[in-house]
């Protein structure tokens, strides 16, 4: 891989069948260096908090947690 983070399509041909019709498995390397490894991680952490703070969008649009309650667990979620 070079750059990170790889494009979109860069894991497309990860998945192989050989000519017979078997299944091959590969191992696969995610990263090259712990530069691309710490973005990794970077990245899976952006998601879990956007993620995390969309469940807490929906909770409070529903009246299911008050203002307080949300304004709470998203600054827990930002610090």
């Amino acid at each position: 891989m070079s750059g990170f983070p790889p494009p979109y399509g860069a894991a497309s041909n990860l998945a192989r069948v050989a000519s017979d019709g078997s299944h091959q498995q590969q191992e696969v390397e995610l990263y090259e260096s712990s530069k691309e490894r710490d973005a990794y991680d970077n990245l899976a952490d952006l998601y879990s908090v956007v993620l995390a703070t969309e469940h807490l969008e929906r909770a409070y649009a529903r009246d299911a947690i008050t203002r307080e309650e949300y304004t709470a667990e998203c600054n827990k979620l930002i610090s």
